[in-house]
């Protein structure tokens, strides 16, 4: 947050950074106070017999446990062989992530209270632990805290207000989450189980023990393990730090709290009710006042075993557990969604992430809490980039575990959590096969947007149960997608590895057509297939894969998404990566050299350890996970070390000597006033070798390192500077969305980098930039003057003075000019007030049967509406419309305002209308509400009008479905200025755009009239296979797989052609219709589904030029093969071997490229029987003859692809003749290779490319600098010599490049 306090980049966020500020005092202090009642040990509960560890930074750990995830998993086996340690054992394989194990360690002869022993016992085996080599990272069980607030008397109960808000207590009217209209809908089901992670339950409860779990696999009360899952008597779930199902939760109440809001029972003597109260709930007690890490493990691994879909975590801390990332990805993954509580220090969590809140998972919704008021609670954590949504938290009734019927207020995010948990449990029983991310983007996208939770949290939004439910029979697009990616944000990748990303993007439905590009933070561009191709499983589905090598050295990576698709808003995500290699310096002697001239390097030292005999680095009390480097600088002078932008609060220290026990220090970032800083200086003399440790404070400060090593060099101190490249300041524009893009340097000498660019748009939360030194940032401007606001910031957190400029969003003049801004077709929508029940209509209506009314997207029935008897734009619904309730009325026949254009104008990129450039386009947006026909024309107009029909959501990614200059059926009316019309068959739900415009630009008063017809509409799918295409119709709608068809009402007829590619000819239709002709006429009466089917088109002569010009032949001049008119196959002329001698012969031969298929001929003999023979032979090789008498005869072989020679022979005995003594072919056919090679010819102003290929055959040429990557060059067809040279000239002298010519 000082990022913008130091500028005052919002008054705002300084507010927010005062409110910050003043909380971490109080926990500053209360940590001291904590370290103060941890003396007494009643009252923190001991832990397997030892107190709780604190590290030095108040942070509580298990006194005995640790969480070491191997390499391999079978080394898990080994582990007690290799570690040679009695105090060290395996308690548990954690299945759910792989290779993930609980170690337990003895502390024999510490004393239970003795925190430094015990911390010091534990560094001690962690540093045993990975000297084994075995293991990708050993860390502490962190304990995390309750997210309860005790009550207090400023706090009056308001009892269920949460569920239900009249206002009652000073509360808000309906600053609720809507339950009872949720209940409408579903009270949920009794196949969701619902985990509640935390402090126990009560399960005797009045509330409770209808609503409990059962695990009928257990018998109860018996002491045994009867299922043989590792825990005793678990009837209602688990209590992994015991080893049984004693979920007790006396000491709290914090799980029974939370479990009550979610689903305690209803219409009962009980006195509560849940959100969700016809689920089961399933108790994993995971601790008390701390909450363990391995328990939690275990409770997930628990959950996805038993079916569990849904999880509440009311806990947290700030710790980040590699170990806990991994098992909630692994649950996510198995199907739970966590509700999170985003924990109560009213800190921003994008400052300061708190965890499990803070994990980037889709799997994971981070819950703020709001009180009776709609407000932000003051003791609520936030972020507008971490925290989702908010919910009720604060006075929030529930059930108690002091009795069974106990019940109480408790305040806090805690609170907040299970209101989302039960929602969620609401829709998993509607929609239980819906993944994660649908579950989520619905979720999400149901909240009440609160003006008081702009900028807090990511939604601006406080949850609603009735919306996420309401709905969800199907799901709707609204033009927001949803992505997921594997694997998940925040992730720890190995470097050096070859690593598959895949992207899955929805919007209510999966999203086939988008386009996903991740923009690397080296600038490199990832672009994502989804073409079936490895890494990519299937084909136009909606999962889109990449593939690339980690590169070797470790590393933060920064990758941005950008998601497109036709008719939905961009999305922009940034997902961050560690590149972890296991560290090859970890050890004095192993130390990495640098650069003589010093510079900078990337390195993580979440793997490191400290080695026995290595100094304590910079008066450090327990120093961890050293990283060594060695330094010999080339000049002699001044020098710095310095780490900032690290992720660690590091210990720096560098030291002269040869051996790790005598070393010398010669500078150390020793503390002063408790604080150190991030650099060093020392005197460096030339050709020296120095040594270098960076190493944490705690094993629980681990992560990136970014060390400088410079001679003369000082800290940065120097701010970056940008610069805004575009749009000019004072920009007045109609486009709605602009993208802001500049430079950011960071200024030599001393640079650090530039970190990141922040965006603000009129005072709004910041928005971080794509890129850094240079960026770009997407806005959606408001009305009037927009006010944005950039700032860099270094790696040295120094600050950039901010770069103001202005742009003035002016809307069209013309309502619907843009694209955007199109008006409804047809349509027209009312909000009810729950007082009116009758609402005036804009379009004169004769009877019911032209209108289609819905509330809130439920149809109405004739009966339950009437028209006015008194107006014929009137309807009057029987039942009043709720409150908010959204009335939508379609009507069948629709006329438009009219339009005046003489202010409209033609958008950038918006495509020419029936093929005109237009200059003053309309827009107007139709969504069938059933399936017809639309029918609209232009009307009321003196202008010549064009019109054009379209599918998409930005203007300049359209797809035309159809479009009209004139209407046919008007050509001869009298006046008719040039009308335009178009009718297109839609399914419901689909929504189409239509432009008009003036032929030639002009302009003036027009108006349209639209009709849709309901009519039984069919789909025709064309499929062309390889080698050929669809000439007509146009198909312009895309089905699931990503197959293009058309929409037809039935008895249409439809013509529909087929073009081969060059090379192939036509072959036949195959699918619901079976045709050899080519167009085909079709009677569209059913959806139709058909291929066109392509086949080689071979070399062939039938010799009717009348000579051996076709192929290039080679025969006698004498006694050869010659072509005459005598004897013919169904021609006019045949092939006929020369007239030889006894003994001789005659011989004809062709060589051809060609590729693999079957060649054939016709051949026809009258020759001495057993003596004169036609032989026909194949590379020189026979493979058939012929001899006697022979009509006219077909003969088929085969050729594969390459170069080859055909030989006919005549070849005669040494006596006799018979008959004509000749053979004769004809119709010969052969296979075609189009197979082509290229070269450089110099040219006027360089060169060009050359192409040797097949005459009358085209060729794509193409460039690549690389081999791998191929990008069109040019076109060409092949002259009949065989050599076709490409217009494109090219300079050589931009570097080496290698070309290629493919045919098509």
């Amino acid at each position: 947050m000082k990022i913008y306090l130091r500028n005052s980049f919002s008054n705002h966020m300084a507010i927010s950074f005062r409110r910050f500020c003043a909380i971490l005092i109080v926990m500053l202090f209360g940590v001291s106070l904590d370290a103060a009642e941890k003396k007494d040990s009643n009252l923190v509960p001991r832990i397997d017999g030892f107190n709780p560890v604190a590290l030095n930074n108040g942070v509580m750990i298990h006194p005995k446990n640790l969480l070491v995830r191997f390499k391999n998993p079978k080394d898990i086996l080994k582990f007690k062989d290799l570690v040679n340690d009695n105090d060290l054992e395996i308690k548990k394989k954690y299945t759910l992530v792989p290779g993930l194990a609980l170690v337990k360690v003895s502390h024999n002869g510490i004393e239970i209270n003795d925190n430094a022993a015990l911390k010091n016992n534990l560094i001690k085996k962690i540093n045993k632990i990975k000297k084994t080599e075995l293991v990708s990272y050993v860390e502490y069980d962190y304990l995390k805290k309750s997210q309860k607030i005790p009550s207090d008397s400023a706090y009056v109960s308001g009892e269920l207000w949460g569920l239900h808000n009249t206002g009652q207590n000073n509360g808000t009217f309906d600053a609720d989450i809507d339950a009872p209209e949720a209940w409408d809908i579903t009270t949920g089901s009794e196949d969701v189980i619902v985990a509640v992670i935390d402090s126990g339950l009560h399960v005797t409860h009045q509330d409770l023990v209808n609503q409990l779990w059962v695990n009928e696999d257990e018998i109860p009360n018996n002491g045994k393990d009867d299922d043989n899952d590792g825990y005793i008597d678990n009837i209602h779930g688990i209590a992994p730090l015991t080893g049984d199902g004693n979920l007790n939760d006396d000491a709290t109440s914090h799980g029974t709290h939370v479990a009550g809001t979610i689903g305690a029972s209803a219409n009962d003597d009980g006195g509560h009710v849940g959100v969700a109260w016809n689920v089961k709930l399933m108790g994993i007690k995971v601790g008390e006042w701390w909450i363990s890490t391995a328990a939690t493990i275990d409770g997930i691994e628990f959950a996805v075993d038993h079916g569990v879909t849904v999880a509440n975590c009311s806990y947290g801390g700030y710790n980040y557990s590699q170990a806990g990332f991994d098992a909630y990805a692994a649950g996510g993954e198995a199907g739970i969604m966590f509700a999170v509580s985003s924990m109560n220090d009213s800190i921003n969590n994008d400052t300061l992430p708190a965890y499990p809140a803070s994990y980037d998972l889709e799997c994971i919704i981070s819950v703020a809490a709001t009180d009776r008021r709609d407000e932000l609670a003051s003791f609520s954590n936030y972020g507008f980039d971490s925290v989702d949504l908010a919910a009720p938290g604060v006075d929030i009734y529930s059930t108690y575990s002091d009795a069974d019927d106990g019940y109480g207020d408790m305040s806090g995010t805690s609170m907040a959590a299970p209101h989302v948990t039960g929602v969620i449990a609401l829709m998993r029983s509607l929609q239980p096969s819906w993944t994660n991310l649908e579950i989520r983007e619905q979720l999400l996208s149901s909240v009440d947007v609160l003006a008081s939770l702009e900028g807090f949290v990511q939604t601006s939004g406080r949850l609603n149960a009735f919306k996420a439910v309401d709905g969800m029979s199907s799901k709707v697009p609204d033009g927001n997608m949803q992505i997921s990616i594997v694997p998940p944000s925040g992730s720890m990748l190995l470097a050096g590895v070859d690593q598959e990303f895949f992207v899955t993007v929805i919007d209510g439905e999966p999203i086939q057509n988008a386009t996903v590009i991740g923009i690397k933070d080296d600038g490199n561009n990832l672009y994502f297939n989804n073409d079936g191709d490895a890494p990519d499983v299937l084909r136009k589905d909606n999962i889109y894969s990449y593939y690339m090598k980690l590169p070797e050295e470790p590393r933060k990576m920064k990758i941005t998404l950008l998601v497109q698709a036709p008719g939905k808003k961009e999305l922009i995500r940034v997902v961050n990566y560690q590149v972890v290699p296991d560290p090859v310096n970890d050890d004095f002697i192993d130390a990495a050299k640098l650069s003589g001239a010093g510079g900078l390097v990337e390195a993580f030292n979440n793997f490191a350890t400290v080695e026995p005999g290595e100094p304590v680095h910079s008066l450090s009390t327990n120093p961890a996970s050293s990283l060594w480097w060695n330094w010999s600088p080339n000049k002699s002078g001044k020098a710095i070390v310095d780490i900032s932008g690290s992720d660690i609060n590091g210990l720096v220290s560098v030291y002269y000597g040869t051996d790790l026990g005598d070393l010398k220090v010669l500078a150390a970032n020793y503390p002063l006033d408790s604080k150190r800083d991030d650099f060093v200086y020392f005197d460096a003399i030339q050709g020296k070798t120095y040594r270098i440790a960076i190493a944490s404070e705690d094993e629980s400060d681990v992560g990136y390192i970014r060390l400088r090593t410079e001679i003369g060099g000082i800290v940065d101190e120097n701010p970056p500077y940008l610069t805004i490249e575009n749009p000019p300041n004072g920009l007045v524009t109609s486009e709605e969305r602009i993208v802001v893009n500049g430079t950011a340097i960071d200024p030599a000498p001393n640079a650090s980098g530039v970190r990141d660019v922040q965006v603000r748009v009129n005072g709004s939360f910041a928005l971080q930039a794509i890129g850094s030194e240079e960026w770009s940032v997407p806005l959606l401007l408001k009305d009037g003057i927009n006010s944005i606001e950039i700032i860099a910031v270094d790696f040295s957190n120094n600050i950039s003075k901010p770069t103001l400029i202005e742009v003035d969003y002016q809307a069209p003049d013309v309502p619907n000019d843009h694209f955007g801004n199109a008006s409804h077709l047809n349509r027209e929508i009312f909000v009810a007030d729950g007082k009116n029940n009758d609402f005036s209509l804009s379009q004169d209506v004769n009877n019911k049967d032209e209108l289609f009314v819905q509330i809130n997207g439920i149809l109405l029935q004739g009966e339950s509406y009437s028209l006015d008897t008194l107006s014929n734009r009137k309807i009057i619904i029987n039942n009043t419309p709720a409150k908010g309730s959204e009335i939508n009325v379609f009507y069948q026949n629709w006329l438009s305002k009219i339009i005046n254009t003489n202010k409209a104008t033609r958008e950038v990129n918006e495509p020419s209308h029936a093929n005109n450039e237009g200059g003053a386009s309309v827009w107007w947006t139709f969504t069938a509400p059933f399936d017809g026909v639309l029918s609209v024309r232009t009307i009321n107009t003196k202008v010549d009008t064009i019109m054009g029909v379209y599918q998409g959501g930005r203007v300049g990614d359209l797809l035309l479905i159809q479009s009209n200059d004139d209407d046919e059926s008007l050509k001869n009316l009298e006046g008719n200025p040039g009308l335009s019309r178009i009718d297109q068959a839609l399914v419901k739900g689909t929504t189409v755009k239509i432009a008009v415009d003036g032929f030639g630009g002009l302009k003036g008063d027009l108006g349209v009239s639209s009709v849709f017809v309901p009519q039984e509409v069919y789909s025709l799918l064309i499929k062309a296979g390889d080698n050929g295409s669809l000439k007509s119709p146009n198909l312009p709608f895309q089905d699931s797989k990503g197959n293009y068809f058309g929409l037809y009402a039935g008895d249409s007829e439809v013509e529909v052609v087929a073009t081969a590619d060059e090379g192939y000819k036509f072959a036949n239709w195959s699918g619901s219709i079976n045709s050899l002709d080519n167009p085909i006429r079709l009677v569209i009466t059913d959806d139709t589904d058909i291929k066109a089917n392509f086949s080689v088109r071979s070399l062939s002569d039938d010799f009717e030029t009348g000579d051996l010009a076709r192929l290039p032949w080679s025969t006698d001049k004498g006694e050869g093969w010659f072509v005459q008119s005598d004897v013919s196959l169904d021609g006019e002329y045949a092939l006929q071997s020369g007239s030889i001698d006894d003994g001789n012969i005659s011989e004809i031969t062709v060589s051809i490229d060609s590729s693999n298929g079957k060649g054939s001929f016709y051949v026809k003999l009258d020759s001495e029987l057993n003596w004169d023979k036609l032989v026909f032979l194949i590379d020189g090789r026979i493979v058939e003859q012929w001899s006697g008498q022979v009509e006219w005869n077909k003969y088929e072989f085969n050729l594969s692809e390459g170069s080859h020679q055909l030989t006919w022979r005549y070849q005669k005995d040494f006596a006799n003749s018979f008959g004509a003594d000749s053979a004769w072919i004809d119709n010969i056919k052969l296979p075609l290779s189009l197979r082509a090679s290229v070269g450089l010819v110099p040219s006027d102003n360089g060169h060009k490319v050359r192409v040797w290929g097949v005459p009358g055959h085209r060729y794509n040429v193409q460039v690549s600098d690389d081999l791998i990557s191929w990008k069109s060059l040019d076109s060409v067809i092949i002259d009949a010599d065989g050599i076709t040279e490409a217009e494109l000239e090219i300079n050589t002298k931009d570097g080496a490049a290698y070309f290629r010519a493919v045919a098509p």
